[in-house]
């Protein structure tokens, strides 16, 4: 049998070197024995037990290989081997293993020393497998976890590769949404460039990125709509990627391909991705395909009056006209009798045109009680989908979202909960991998009042209520979108990611309730909030002492999440947050919030969408308090 080639290896800081003989085994291991005893002295006691199973294991007839326990083939005592011949390393030799452990350690350094310095220092282990190093690897780098002063972004994922990293970041959005993306990719060591209008450059989303460009004046079309605009700011800056948040540029097919084609990469799905879902009659017909029921309603877009009333009547009153594009409660309003049917489709029309440039509308039949549930979905470019969980948004006011909570109650409360999730999982991965899905995603359905659950429509993007999924997974989808962006594939953390505890979230808008929640913009005089318990609470806000909630935006303020070990708990925090929060002189929805969490049927985890309305007409209704004289 020919003698075994073994490879050099680098063991305990000592070269070993195979060199083929043939010898009897016994000679072999008596030079060995003799060879070995002239050295051990020298060597600590560890080493030298390390070094006798190193000389042993080859040659004694040792069937497991002494450096990775894995067993040897064809390894018997009467064969030939390899006679083993132990020399000290060459002190240049570990002079360079050292040295290329410093360079490795000091490019990280470089790395994590552009984080501010008043936030906790990232934390880097440098490799201390020195064969790792001899094989010119570079050390497994970890940031650890960076508590910002607003929120705590977790992430257990560890470092981006160094070849996919995105140097700079053009975040394509304003307010909260822009100041999220921002401290992630400050915790990433990213560099981020943000986008503002020119009553927004002093503004707290400005100051928080790295560089802040000018791009047009108040108007949003003019401003933060210009793609053009926006494109050019990231060239300028030198950005590598734009992230567009979560509304404006966000579901632009368009904007996704300039970005595209301006040599830029976009931090989401892709255009086609954006361009099927952004059509709600295109998504419809696609869950269809995959087998996954949805809202009884039109099949193509509304050309008459007469073919809209055969329609409705087909469905049964009262319906639903929704526009078919775009999204949050834009175009959409319900229709309870013939005689109203035509203006209120006129009116979607108007609104529809005026808001996304598509005025094509169609029917759904409206369901009674109706609760609304999401299902936060992650997928990267090799095919790999996962549902982090659902959320259930059915406390609304004009169709928009103000308390978000997970896991949704009427999966909790409700019988047969679990199946149902499971099920609303499997449905929204089938639609997933029907498009061939990547970056995050929203699959939103309709749950009626016998249990029975409809796709409704998919959002590509990433929503304003994904905090409630971080807070109970532990993850940073923002992290996780730049990414898969980058190419990378869906690490084993997020796919054992297990949903835990409770979150709620409120957003706090600049509105009057009483008024049918009528923004109410103004300036921010003085500002107080809670303190914060890391892990708890979480305050995603871009308003400070001076700031202006301007009419030319949408009046959201703030978001506040909460999270406990039940639902009972994490309530009582948002409720307790929300009392010692200060907005002066703002008009705000606080007071209306914490009416909503103390109501018996919030308590009870018994609402749906139509909720928020009844409040008000109970408040409305409710008899008035004599003045005192």
């Amino acid at each position: 049998m020919g003698a075994r080639h073994h490879p050099p290896l680098l063991h305990a800081g000592r070269v070993v070197v195979a060199e083929q003989v043939q010898e009897p085994v016994r000679e072999q291991k008596a030079g060995l024995q003799m060879e070995r005893a002239a050295m051990l002295p020298r060597l600590p006691r560890r080493r030298r037990q390390r070094d006798r199973n190193v000389s042993e294991g080859l040659v004694d007839g040792c069937d497991r290989h002494p450096l990775t326990h894995r067993k040897c083939k064809n390894v018997g005592r009467s064969v030939d081997a390899a006679v083993i011949t132990i020399q000290p390393v060459h002190d240049a030799v570990v002079a360079e293993q050292h040295r290329k452990l410093r360079v490795w350690q000091r490019e990280c350094t470089q790395h994590t020393s552009r984080l501010r310095p008043d936030l906790h220092a990232a934390r880097t282990s440098t490799c201390t497998d020195m064969g790792r190093a001899w094989r010119g690897l570079p050390p497994r780098v970890k940031l650890a976890r960076v508590a910002f002063p607003e929120v705590d972004y977790p992430s257990n994922l560890g470092h981006l590769r160094r070849n996919a990293m995105f140097e700079k970041i053009l975040i394509a959005n304003r307010g909260e949404s822009a100041v999220r993306v921002a401290r992630t990719c400050e915790r990433l060591g990213i560099a981020s460039v943000a986008v503002c209008s020119e009553i927004e450059q002093d503004s707290l989303h400005a100051q928080t990125c790295d560089e802040s460009v000018c791009i047009g004046p108040a108007r949003v079309q003019d401003s933060y709509l210009n793609q053009q605009a926006v494109i050019e700011a990231a060239l300028k800056t030198g950005a590598k990627a734009i992230h567009p948040g979560y509304g404006l540029l966000s579901e632009n097919p368009t904007f996704v391909r300039a970005v595209e084609a301006a040599g830029l990469v976009f931090i989401g799905p892709s255009a086609d991705s954006i361009e099927l879902f952004g059509d709600k009659l295109r998504a419809r017909a696609l869950a269809v395909q995959a087998g996954v029921r949805v809202t009884p309603g039109s099949e193509i877009a509304l050309t008459d009056l007469d073919t809209a009333r055969q329609e409705a009547a087909n469905l049964g009153y009262p319906v639903l006209v929704k526009a078919a594009a775009g999204g949050g409660g834009i175009g959409m309003q319900i229709v309870t009798d013939e005689a109203a049917l035509g203006k209120a489709i006129e009116t979607c029309r108007n609104r529809a045109l005026a808001s996304f440039g598509d005025e094509r509308v169609y029917l759904e039949r409206y369901m009674e009680q109706p609760r609304h549930i999401e299902v936060q979905i992650i997928a990267d470019k090799a095919g790999t989908q996962m549902a982090l969980g659902e959320r259930e948004c059915s406390i609304q006011r004009r169709h928009q979202k103000i308390i978000e909570e997970s896991p949704a109650p009427a999966l909790l409360f409700g019988r047969g909960g679990e199946d149902k999730r499971l099920s609303l999982f499997d449905s929204a991965l089938r639609i997933a991998r029907e498009a061939s899905y990547y970056s995050t995603g929203t699959a939103e359905f309709i749950l009626d009042a016998q249990g029975a659950f409809y796709f409704m429509e998919w959002n590509p993007r990433l929503q304003v209520e994904h905090a409630v999924t971080e807070m109970c997974t532990g993850l940073d989808l923002v992290e996780l979108q730049i990414r898969i962006a980058a190419g990378e594939p869906l690490a084993r953390a997020v796919l054992r990611a297990e949903p835990r505890g409770h979150a709620i979230e409120a957003r706090i808008y600049a509105e009057e309730p009483d008024k049918g929640f009528l923004p109410r913009p103004g300036e921010v005089k003085s500002l107080r909030w809670p303190p914060l318990a890391p892990g708890t609470l979480r305050i995603e806000t871009a308003i400070a002492p001076g700031s202006q909630v301007s009419a030319f935006y949408d009046p959201l303020v703030a978001k506040i999440v909460t999270f406990g070990a039940t639902r009972h708990q994490a309530a009582l925090t948002l409720d307790r947050v929300l009392a010692e929060t200060e907005i002066a002189p703002l008009t705000t929805n606080i007071d209306f919030l914490r009416r909503v969490l103390a109501h018996d049927s919030f308590r009870a985890g018994q609402y749906d969408t139509d909720f928020a309305q009844r409040l008000m007409a109970e408040r409305a209704e409710a008899p008035k308090e004599p003045l005192e004289s």
